[in-house]
Order: structure tokens, then C-alpha cells, then sequence
């Protein structure tokens, strides 16, 4: 998909583009808020734990989750979805009280969000999610407990990533 989505960043300078600097940006975080659509019109806000990966500077995230409950409905109604990643929070003081502002690094998109069915993809995604918390390994994911989980892919239509301050 070339066509944008999502207007231009207002304020360029403190846009990240380098999928490494994104990479380090996402590491650090320990949520992501995916909104999802709502039938009256409200979007539905959830933060969840999270694993990632980007390959080709396609970026897809994972999530896992109970097997029912409104935020399963909302997305087998409408996949589509926005998320919202942020880590670094650090005050950035001023003499001067409207110049005070925070300091951070955040990562902000939309996507496709949906179930993963196979169970080497859902294998694949709670890897990733144990990994975000948990670091490097490969941990024991028997096949009887992949079949009570249920697991969440968000394909990534456009992502932008902003830093106000010193990178972490």
C-alpha cells in the first residue's frame, strides 16, 4: 500500500525514520494501547503486552488474550485499529511554567489487527511477546497449551515515531 494514510508529522524534527532507532524505541516500552472501532461510534481503548518484529520495514506486532470478550468481538466486526506505543517520560523543567513540557519517545500508527489460527504463528508471536519482557531464549511452548491461547496479529499500515529530548 503506497497511498498515506496518516497526514505528514507536524513537527519534523523530532520524527525517527531509522527502523533501528524505532527497534530501540519499541524495546523499551512495556505496553501498547490499541484502540479498536466501537459499534456506537467510540473507539475502544485496550493496553496490552506485546511482542514485535520488522522485517523490510514492515512492522507487525503480537499480543495474546483471553478466548472471548469485547475486544474479540470489536476486531472479528472491524480489523482495523490504531496503537499507540510511548517509553522515556522525564519532565523537562522550566523557570519559565509554559515552557515546562515531557521529554519521550513515542511510536503511534494504524494497522490490521486479527486472530492468528495456525499454531507455528501463534508459537512465533508468544515468542516475541516473551521475549519483549523477558529477553533473549526460546521458551517451552507446548502444543496442548497453544491450543487454549488465543493470540492476536497487528499487520502495520503506517507507523510513525517521535522523540522530544535526548534518546535514551
Amino acid at each position: 500500500m503506497n497511498e498515506r494514510i496518516l497526514p505528514p508529522m507536524r513537527r519534523k524534527d523530532r520524527e525517527i525514520t531509522d527502523p533501528a532507532a524505532i527497534g530501540a524505541i519499541l524495546d523499551r516500552c512495556d505496553t501498547c494501547r490499541v484502540a479498536l472501532n466501537g459499534p456506537d461510534g467510540y473507539p475502544y481503548l485496550v493496553p496490552l503486552s506485546f511482542g514485535w518484529e520488522e522485517s523490510g520495514g514492515k512492522y507487525r506486532f503480537y499480543f495474546h488474550c483471553a478466548s472471548g470478550g469485547t475486544k474479540l468481538s470489536l476486531l472479528r466486526a472491524d480489523g482495523r485499529c490504531a496503537f499507540e506505543l510511548d517509553a522515556g517520560h522525564r519532565l523537562a523543567w522550566s523557570d519559565i511554567p509554559c515552557e515546562i513540557g515531557m521529554e519521550y519517545e513515542s511510536v503511534c500508527g494504524i494497522g490490521h489487527l486479527e486472530e492468528v489460527c495456525g499454531s507455528a504463528e501463534k508459537r512465533r508471536g508468544l515468542q516475541k511477546i516473551l521475549y519483549q519482557y523477558a529477553g533473549e531464549g526460546e521458551f517451552a511452548l507446548p502444543e496442548e497449551s497453544l491450543a487454549h491461547v488465543t493470540v492476536l496479529r497487528l499487520e502495520v499500515l503506517e507507523l510513525r515515531a517521535k522523540r522530544r529530548g535526548p534518546s535514551a
